[in-house]
């Protein structure tokens, strides 16, 4: 959905629990805010971005949180050429449970949780919903508040 004459949102890709994700169009290339929760749906973001600025390359990824929904899809961005902006705490929080990939293993557990009855059929559905997910660690690393200047000429 286009906001304003640059920036664009992605909303709920992944429902119940995906994230609205975002993108903003620069002259000098795009800054996506937020990279959903899988690699599919990142995909999906990355062709929007490319009808709407397929010439403009993907400078700059950010995470607005560390959970899952904003961040399994990141490797799409960052094969792209994208750097990670990220919060401290999220890098850190990343580091404590050993990687993406390790709360890949959590979330999978969650979510055939969520769908028990799939799971007892013999669907493992946290590895389908997971898969394509490779980890990724954030390049700018911010503590307080962080001014991005956007600018056009």
């Amino acid at each position: 959905m286009k906001i304003c004459d640059y920036a664009y949102t992605v909303l709920s890709l992944h429902h119940p629990w995906g994230v609205n994700a975002g993108f903003i169009v620069t002259d000098k290339g795009i800054i996506v805010v937020d990279a959903d929760w899988t690699y599919y749906s990142a995909l999906t973001i990355l062709r929007y971005i490319k009808a709407i600025a397929s010439n403009k390359p993907i400078k700059y990824l950010i995470w607005t949180e560390h959970h899952s929904d904003h961040i399994f899809g990141s490797i799409v961005f960052v094969r792209e050429g994208a750097k990670i902006i990220a919060h401290r705490n999220a890098y850190e929080h990343l580091k404590e449970i050993g990687s993406i990939r390790g709360y890949v293993g959590f979330m999978k557990g969650k979510v055939n949780e969520e769908y028990r009855d799939l799971v007892k059929k013999g669907h493992d559905v946290g590895s389908i919903v997971f898969k394509g997910v490779e980890d990724v660690w954030s390049d700018i690393l911010i503590d307080t508040e962080y001014a991005l200047k956007l600018i056009w000429f």
